[in-house]
């Protein structure tokens, strides 16, 4: 070292004792290490993944890993919808499912509970699975890992799962969170009450949805009827029918809702019929 040099570098000592102030210093490089990012840029860096970028950015680090749990309710909100897609096998005792995000980019996502389990549906940003053996439902949101479970359900499930419709909705009446299952009958749980209650309907129902606060049925006839639902009662009975609801000529039809709008699709038809349900 020069003395030149040697000068520069005591003033630099001198400033910084002067200041009373200490500076970090790393054996990387320079480098600092990714759990010192300023919070206010990982935020930027972290509302422009995508779905499983989100993923792979919480387990950089512990320090990761925390903000993004923190702010996990602000990054979906900001992310589109994503897509479920379910296939079930011809000898419906296997599934394949996985999750599509808004870029078309594919997840499966590893959940447990899927022994001897099939995968059903889905409701409410949940996965349904179903256990022939102990005829058991679990919900589980395969992005937080959050599950709910209906145990012995009253019935017997052996053939027919792709006819299976489950919702999971609030209901103010009861108050509670509450589980409908229609598989040629409505039933249906509510959590903390250990219970299924039966629905009864002179007329059988092909499906069931719910939409703005309400559960509509369609029955075989074509008509379209409302559920309320009241867990003090053995036998709930169906809400009369919608009286200016024509009856479509349809011959599978299916309620969806998009848009704040109810629809009716029918998937037989080629190419599809698809009705606006107006009826309020």
């Amino acid at each position: 070292m020069t003395k030149n040099q040697n000068h520069h570098h005591d003033d630099a000592s001198s400033l910084s004792l002067s200041s009373g102030k200490r500076f970090k210093t790393f054996d990387n490089g320079g480098l600092a290490p990714w759990s010192d990012l300023d919070h206010n840029v990982l935020l930027l860096v972290m509302m422009r993944l995508g779905f499983v970028d989100f993923f792979a950015f919480s387990r950089v680090c512990k320090s990761w890993r925390s903000f993004a749990i923190s702010n996990r309710k602000t990054f979906m909100a900001s992310i589109p919808p994503m897509s479920v897609c379910i296939f079930m096998k011809d000898n419906e005792d296997d599934c394949y499912y996985y999750l599509k995000d808004f870029e078309g980019r594919k997840f499966k996502p590893i959940l447990s509970h899927l022994a001897e389990r099939i995968c059903v549906g889905s409701t409410c940003g949940y996965l349904v699975l179903f256990s022939r053996k102990t005829r058991n439902f679990w919900l589980v949101n395969p992005i937080t890992r959050h599950e709910l479970h209906f145990p012995n359900f009253p019935g017997d499930i052996s053939v027919g799962l792709d006819r299976i419709r489950t919702i999971l909705v609030f209901s103010p009446s009861i108050p509670g969170w509450v589980f409908v299952m229609l598989y040629e009958n409505i039933v249906f749980y509510t959590v903390g009450k250990e219970k299924w209650n039966h629905v009864s309907s002179t007329i059988p129902i092909l499906d069931l949805h719910f939409f703005e606060g309400k559960i509509y049925t369609l029955h075989t006839d074509r008509s379209l009827g409302e559920l309320s639902l009241n867990w003090k009662q053995k036998h709930e009975t169906m809400s009369p029918q919608i009286k200016n609801f024509l009856k479509p000529d349809l011959l599978r039809p299916e309620l969806v809702s998009s848009n704040e709008k109810l629809y009716l699709i029918d998937w037989i038809s080629k190419p599809e019929k698809v009705l606006e349900l107006d009826f309020w």
